[in-house]
């Protein structure tokens, strides 16, 4: 059986006022998947008009039973290819999950190769097999390149005939690499050309440096030359740039020391390079520990990470770094604003310290508040906060100190995360989000949070 939602049928969280009114029902999931002759279990709550989860039990229902069947425990059985409302009801009033049945075997496709996710903010961007870019969530600058300024909940193709060969999701703006390392961008155009211009629609950054790779910041950015030299720009107040300078570059500056990199990530006013022998250096803020060399001390220029690690990706966001090995093991260092990383260490360590799991992983994603990994065979693990239900493990624990399995029985090929919500691709080239919704930025068409992955549509 596989399940998708972890929970029971009945009303979770605290009971209280049981005679109150019931001002609306909280489905855990707006959209469900299931196999033919499979099941996974649906929850609800009813909620009070002060938001308060009320002790109610809610009956269930099917809108048709030759597509799916429901249980009174919310237990949902596959029964013939398609789709089909299950309606949760208590106190008078309903709320509804569109379940798609598929044949058995058969998984929701896609056209989708990669996903990218804001560092701080509510927005995902997603690569297609022919290089279109689309996006969703967050767009008060155009950084969801449709040539407007409106949020949306549902993905919108970015304004360009261009072919991207690499999407990448930074807060004050989009980019988009081609094949022949030409950089475009669109949203606050001011870390790339220098100017205060903004852009809704894709606009080249001059340069004539053509970049293997490209990863933005919350206020920098790093590419990388096929050569492996390492370009930084944008904000320099505390050596993001690397160029041995705090002084802002509005244009890509080459990162000093001469070292090659095979990658290079970009955190919070930090950046790190890994070679192609699995070394890291990182250099600009280090009050957390971010940089990873034993210290505290701000770095104008790459600095090698303390301990004999070798690192076959890396993956940063605002204060700490994640390290993937060769064997598939995962060390962090930095602070993860106080969540344990996964490692017994408090959530803090200056020097990579081995994230506490049994699996062998094979990709990983930081996010702001938490980190997911995937295994060999596509098998999503995540840990760190799950106050806004990112972790995808069904659950409502607020922490998991350890990683934790993502429900759904989904393999993906590609994963991120990012502020409360994490996005994957699947091996069919499906996109699938969960966790917080606010701004649309799960790509469903909706603004509910979603407790498991939820297809993006």
């Amino acid at each position: 059986m596989a399940t998708a939602i972890a929970c029971g049928g009945s009303s979770g969280g605290s009971i209280t006022g049981g005679s109150t009114s019931v001002d609306h029902i909280q489905m855990s999931a707006p959209t469900a998947t299931v196999e033919v002759g499979a099941q996974i279990t649906l929850a609800a709550s009813a909620i009070a008009a002060d938001g308060t989860p009320l002790g109610k039990n809610i009956s269930w229902s099917t809108a048709s039973s030759s597509i799916a069947t429901v249980t009174q425990n919310g237990v949902v059985t596959g029964v013939a290819a398609g789709l089909v409302n299950i309606t949760a009801s208590a106190g008078g009033k309903t709320g509804q999950t569109a379940v798609t049945v598929t044949a058995h075997g058969v998984a929701p496709t896609g056209d989708y190769t990669d996903v990218s996710i804001v560092p701080t903010l509510w927005r995902t961007c997603g690569r297609t097999a022919v290089g279109a870019v689309r996006c969703w969530g967050m767009n008060p600058q155009g950084q969801l390149g449709d040539g407007t300024s409106t949020d949306r909940s549902s993905p919108v193709q970015v304004a360009t005939t261009l072919s991207f060969a690499q999407v990448a999701a930074g807060n004050s703006e989009t980019c988009g690499r081609t094949t022949g390392g030409d950089l475009y961008c669109w949203g606050n155009l001011a870390y790339g050309t220098g100017t205060t211009d903004v852009s809704a629609t894709p606009r080249l950054i001059p340069g004539g440096i053509a970049l293997a790779d490209v990863s933005i910041g919350e206020s920098s950015a790093c590419g990388r030359t096929v050569g492996g030299a390492a370009y930084c720009w944008g904000v320099n107040q505390y050596g993001a740039i690397g160029d041995g300078t705090k002084t802002d570059r509005s244009a890509p500056t080459a990162v000093t020391g001469g070292l090659s990199f095979a990658q290079v990530v970009v955190g919070g006013d930090f950046a790190c390079g890994r070679t192609s022998t699995g070394s890291v250096y990182c250099w600009g803020r280090n009050q957390l520990g971010q940089l990873g060399d034993g210290t505290t001390t701000d770095r104008l220029v790459p600095t090698h990470i303390a301990g004999s690690q070798l690192f076959s990706t890396i993956s940063a966001e605002m204060t700490y770094v994640c390290g993937l090995t060769s064997a598939g093991a995962i060390y962090c260092w930095g602070s993860n604003f106080g969540v344990v990383q996964g490692t017994g260490s408090g959530g803090q360590s200056s020097v990579p310290a081995i994230v506490n799991s049994s699996q062998q992983f094979t990709q990983i994603a930081a996010g702001l508040f938490h980190a997911c990994a995937l295994t060999a065979t596509g098998a999503a693990w995540c840990w760190g906060n799950n106050d806004h239900r990112e972790l995808g493990d069904g659950s409502i624990t607020s922490t998991r100190t350890t990683p934790v399995s993502v429900q759904g029985g989904i393999a993906f090929s590609k994963i991120a995360a990012g502020h409360w919500y994490t996005c994957g691709v699947s091996t069919f080239g499906a996109m699938y989000c969960w966790g917080y919704n606010g701004y649309g930025n799960l790509g469903n068409g909706t603004t509910t949070t979603g407790t498991v992955p939820t297809l993006v549509k």
